[in-house]
């Protein structure tokens, strides 16, 4: 049996262990650590659980065989379960790489979440992770004698980086919107798509004169908190083109301010008239 911390020396604090905190029960360690810190399979094992749960935001689950250690580790708060190609039912090896760090679901801060079962995941039956891990490896370590070390391949980090950025939620904004606030959670490279969508539409119908989108870009140029924000509105609004004075007084269409003659009546032609012209 070969056991690693979910961690790397020094990659690392212990900022809440095991045991009652804040008048509740704290299920497992919590690991503080930087946001994208790759995280470690504690046993070999079978991935029974992974992506969404309650209060975790996002989880992976491994079930340990006997001859492995036994038991389940849980490992919480990863912003994407599926960031280095991990699946379920998947066989990892003891001290592979699984995860990233993050601060999804109920934290307050990028850590991972740890938590040791003595058999199968149950709420309640939880270990205090530390006794648990005395003696563990260090995964950036010297292998045991015999055990290969996983090899990653600059190919799989490069993908692996390229997956995180294209998964990782991030908010989208527009300058046009009340407050400047996140409104919809778009993923990696989209993360503006929304955002950028929202202002051209508004500074469009705004250059095209129409009132309401104006009136926007005239609320952003004066009280928006974003000074870029605010410059770029008032570029927008050099540029919209004054109403006409037609439209100010609501008297239709005028050239140069005066009305145009309207043209006279036109003289019903009838038989008398045309008999009366060739009989002078």
């Amino acid at each position: 049996m070969t056991r690693y911390m979910p961690l790397r020396a020094g990659t690392f604090r212990l900022s809440s262990p095991f045991g009652p905190r804040g008048g509740g029960m704290h299920w497992g360690t919590d690991f503080a650590a930087p946001d994208g810190t790759p995280m470690y399979a504690a046993q070999a094992g079978t991935v029974v659980y992974i992506g969404r749960a309650q209060g975790f935001g996002q989880w992976i689950v491994i079930d340990h065989p006997t001859e492995a250690g036994s038991g389940t580790t849980v490992y919480g708060h990863m912003w994407n379960a599926f960031a280095t190609g991990l699946e379920h039912r998947e066989k990892v090896a003891a001290g592979q790489h699984i995860a990233y760090v993050g601060n999804n679901g109920d934290s307050s801060g990028a850590h991972l979440h740890f938590e040791v079962h003595p058999t199968v995941w149950r709420p309640g039956s939880q270990l205090d992770p530390m006794p648990w891990l005395a003696g563990a490896h260090d995964p950036a370590g010297p292998r045991p004698d015999g055990e290969a070390r996983e090899e990653i391949s600059p190919d799989r980090e490069m993908l692996i980086g390229i997956y995180e950025l294209l998964t990782t939620p991030v908010p989208s904004r527009s300058a046009y919107r009340d407050n400047n606030q996140p409104v919809d959670m778009w993923r990696g490279m989209l993360q503006n798509i929304d955002g950028m969508a929202h202002e051209a539409y508004i500074e469009r119908d705004a250059l095209l004169g129409h009132a309401p989108a104006v009136a926007i870009v005239r609320r952003c140029a004066e009280s928006s908190d974003d000074p870029k924000a605010r410059e770029r509105a008032a570029f927008i609004l050099s540029k919209v083109p004054e109403p006409r004075e037609a439209e100010l007084a609501g008297e239709g269409e005028v050239n140069a301010g005066v009305r145009r003659a309207a043209k006279a009546p036109a003289k019903k032609v009838t038989k008398a008239s045309l008999r009366a012209r060739r009989n002078p």
